[in-house]
């Protein structure tokens, strides 16, 4: 045997107890003392009972009354007064019964918690015979008012998030500095919840709110309400031992056995994930024929389906996938908008607060998310493009590290939140929404389930793309509706979750299911299409892909980042702008439903024209890029056009009809944010023309640009025109982005070539006789809900041809123009109906226009000989 041999297995071999390193003891004896601590801990805990308070309850059976009887066994109602050690006075005429419970109070023999209501306290006497002081200020009033803590310090101010309580409408207004402390007020400094000073055993409680009321029906779904009741009778009695939001058993956050299971499984994904790819990996190492890429299931003689309509390069395969999702979109835009403003605030989720704890931790989230996406999705679909004509089996290794990086750090991701959230968040100001961060996160995991929308972008099947699209934004709404009812079903019989928390529960399922039906037909898809599994699962990437792609798209992120943080930031700068913030916030989030309208553009055409702009720049065509700039500036300046004069005539119409004449004011901010939303696809063209130019972290400073300019301008002219400064601020910050972008598309790429006739002349021609004739229902009829609902469904499905029609006569288009939208309807797939419709008026438009002809589209003969020679560079399919 060898020396060296028998070295090294001597040191692997375990070392005696008194020759291990002092390192390996510390780290065991910590975890022994952990592990004692924690056991000390549980153990203590199971030990120190809380004792049960008794409960003298008067007044009706409400939600109040519901929650002293859910508070069990810490809270007991009695049935006789001297048997408890805390009255409950809710809303109940009193008047034989309050001097003896006047005396028994006033002594201190037991505490007091007065919900104030209509019927009580009706006059200062009611009050005087309970405390024994008669001077007091009170007063009723119905206005609406948002709550903070007071100024004086107060245990119960620091045991709940007040500022996540609803708005307090309907209240009665006790005021008495000298006797009561203010510990909740309103921004308007009247007292909400009062102490009695200079109590010493028992304490005194005033609540100035009707909570059972049906103008605060809000209150019973806030997280805090239970605990709310039960915080105030306990330390009414001055109870020995209180209980805290993290380990109230009604508390809506992680508790007991779930709360560790949570944690096994947050632990579990992150180490699953972790060795999923090291073993992956390690096969592939072991065995280097794994990593070759097996790209078509098929053999050589067998094409796949559509695919040779869909290899002849140009305009027409963006344009087929922008006509796919417009058609879908005018149809079912309506009633989608009918679904975020009527059906799921009003009938699946009818509580204000819950949808804004929603939306919140939504917003926050999407910070998270776009950092770790790491622009790996933009960056897949561009490599992706450049590479697949020449380059197939390279192509596919960025998919490959696009799945597996959505698969870890969408792993890790929820890992991460759902321990803190189960661990760290219920003792913090943000328990009322571990489990919305729960929720989340599991929307987020495995994170590929999109894979196949964007490799359908990648290698332009724009048809398949826009079915998954459509099933994403169309399919949530009916998949949501279904779930969140049976998810408050549930959550009604779970009284430790309740109904409103059952809703969140459904809303998350609702998405996830979504993703899922996405990823399902997706796979589908992609199996007709007859390419491998392997292609796309394998981690067959190596380190020059994961530095290309991660430098690539952190600089994208850069810009990208910028949104969220400014929709996460918005609400915080209007209230440091404006006293009435949350109204124009309010209005804001309504106006910007129908810019949803412009986005189709966004999620077809400009996202489709980014893999064919890569494809001619990465072949040297320059003429066939410029023309693609050109013709994607006149589509979208096109469609927008039309947006604009639909909804500028009828938005007013629309608003005030569905949601009365309240919003008035939040149909002014619309016709200025319709105008902002006109404008989107200038940022839109430039940004996907530098992304396909390899210019992202251009497209970055450009964000940074716009949101620098966007912020100044709001300090400056929000405070002075509130609405209207706020749309001018972002609408200044837009135009300066996107005049800046165009300026660096012509010097990084090439000159663009616009056509002023057919991309502005006609349209706006063309969308001055629509938006006329969309004012006449506003004029003539009443807004009422289901008729401007129809009427606004019934211009955007039937106008839209008309306006084509329009244009062309107007001579927006020329022979080869008509010939490219004749060929991109029959591409189309769910398109077709619409599309065609739209290019026979378009067709006997130009036939009838004396226009037509005189201002062709002179790149375009070029163009397609270039796009001619790019098909036969045939990419392997």
């Amino acid at each position: 045997t060898s020396p060296r041999w028998t070295r090294r297995m001597t040191r692997k071999l375990p070392l005696p107890q008194s020759q291990r390193p002092p390192a390996r003891k510390l780290r065991r004896f910590i975890v022994g003392l952990l592990l004692v601590a924690l056991a000390v801990a549980g153990v203590a805990r199971a030990q120190t009972p809380t004792p049960p308070v008794g409960v003298y309850y008067v007044g009706p059976e409400d939600a109040i009354a519901e929650a002293l009887n859910l508070s069990a066994p810490y809270l007991v109602r009695v049935d006789q007064p001297d048997l408890a050690q805390v009255l409950v006075i809710n809303n109940a005429p009193l008047r034989d019964d309050l001097q003896r419970f006047g005396r028994q109070v006033q002594q201190g023999r037991v505490g007091l918690v007065i919900f104030s209501g209509p019927h009580f306290p009706q006059d200062i006497a009611d009050l005087s015979d309970l405390l024994g002081v008669s001077t007091f200020e009170m007063r009723r009033t119905n206005l609406p008012a948002t709550l903070r803590v007071g100024a004086e310090a107060d245990p119960l101010a620091g045991a709940l998030m007040w500022a996540s309580a609803p708005e307090l409408t309907a209240r009665t207004i006790v005021s008495n500095p000298n006797l009561l402390r203010a510990i909740v007020v309103t921004t308007r400094l009247e007292p909400v919840v009062q102490r009695v000073r200079g109590r010493e055993t028992t304490q005194i409680f005033l609540v100035s709110g009707w909570l059972s009321n049906p103008a605060n029906d809000a209150w019973p779904a806030w997280p805090y309400f239970n605990y709310f009741i039960y915080r105030l009778t306990a330390e009414a009695a001055n109870a020995p031992r209180l209980l805290s939001f993290a380990d109230f058993p009604l508390a809506p956050v992680p508790q007991g056995s779930l709360r560790w299971g949570l944690t096994g499984w947050g632990v579990g994904v992150m180490a699953g994930v972790l060795a999923m790819l090291f073993l992956a990996r390690r096969q592939i190492f072991l065995n280097p024929e794994l990593g070759d890429v097996e790209i078509s299931a098929l053999s050589e003689d067998v094409a796949p389906p559509g695919s040779v309509a869909w290899q002849k390069v140009g305009f027409h395969r963006p344009l087929a996938g922008f006509l796919a999702l417009l058609s879908v979109s005018a149809i079912c835009f309506v009633p989608l908008l009918y679904y975020r403003l009527i059906i799921l605030p009003q009938d699946l989720i009818p509580w204000a607060q819950t949808l804004n704890f929603w939306q919140q931790v939504t917003l926050w989230l999407q910070v998270v998310w776009v950092l770790l996406d790491a622009g790996l999705g933009v960056a897949m679909v561009r490599t992706f493009a450049a590479l697949r004509a020449r380059y197939p089996q390279a192509a596919f290794r960025y998919v490959q590290l696009y799945v597996w990086w959505q698969l870890v750090s969408g792993g890790i991701q929820m890992g991460v939140v759902v321990l803190l959230a189960a661990l760290v968040f219920p003792q913090t100001m943000l328990a009322h929404l571990s489990y919305y961060f729960v929720i989340h996160a599991l929307v987020q995991f495995p994170g590929f389930l999109q894979v196949f929308r964007l490799f359908f972008r990648a290698i332009q099947r724009f048809d398949y793309e826009q079915v998954l699209t459509a099933l994403l934004l169309i399919g949530g709404a009916g998949i949501q509706a279904f779930t969140v009812l049976l998810t408050r079903w549930w959550g009604a019989r779970n009284p430790a979750l309740g109904e409103a928390m059952g809703g969140v529960l459904g809303l998350g399922v609702g998405l996830y299911l979504t993703e899922w039906l996405v990823f399902a037909v997706g796979v589908a898809l992609y199996r007709r299409m007859g390419y491998a599994w392997r292609a796309i699962f394998v981690p067959a990437f190596n380190w020059r892909v994961i530095r290309q792609t991660f430098g690539f798209g952190l600089r994208l992120t850069l810009g990208y980042l910028w949104m969220p943080v400014f929709a996460v930031l918005l609400p915080r700068l209007l209230e440091g702008l404006l006293p009435d913030a949350a109204t124009l916030y309010h209005y804001w989030g309504l106006a910007l439903y129908f810019l949803f309208a412009y986005e189709i553009a966004a999620f077809s055409l400009y996202d489709d024209l980014l893999p064919a702009l890569v494809e001619a720049l990465t072949h040297g065509y320059t003429t066939l890029a410029r023309y693609y700039v050109g013709r994607g500036f006149h589509y979208g300046l096109w469609f927008s056009l039309f947006v604009l004069a639909i909804l500028g005539g009828m938005g007013e119409y629309v608003l005030v009809g569905w949601l009365g004449a309240a919003y008035v004011e939040a149909a002014g901010l619309l016709t200025l944010l319709l105008i902002w939303g006109a404008l989107h696809w200038l940022v839109w063209g430039a940004d996907r023309a530098l992304i396909a130019a390899d210019r992202p972290a251009l497209a970055a400073w450009l964000t940074w640009g716009e949101m620098a300019l966007r912020l100044g301008l709001m300090v400056v002219l929000v405070p002075r025109w509130q609405a209207e400064g706020l749309a001018a601020a972002v609408l200044a910050g837009t135009i300066a982005r996107g005049i800046m972008g165009w300026w660096l598309v012509r010097r990084v790429i090439a000159p663009p070539r616009f056509y002023v006739w057919q991309s502005l002349v006609a349209p706006t021609g063309a969308a001055l006789l629509i938006y006329n004739l969309t004012r006449l229902p506003g004029i003539f009829l009443a807004p009422e809900p289901g008729l401007s609902l129809g009427l606004l469904w019934g211009a955007l499905v039937f106008l839209l041809p008309l306006y084509g029609f329009l244009t062309a006569f107007l001579g927006g288009w020329d022979d080869g123009g008509v010939a490219e939208l004749t060929r991109a309807v029959s591409l189309s797939g769910m398109g077709r109906v619409l599309g065609g419709a739209l290019a026979w008026c378009v067709t006997v438009g130009a036939q009838a226009s004396p226009l037509h002809g005189r201002y062709p589209v002179a790149l375009r003969e070029i163009a397609e000989a270039e796009a001619e020679a790019l098909t036969m560079i045939k990419p392997v399919t």
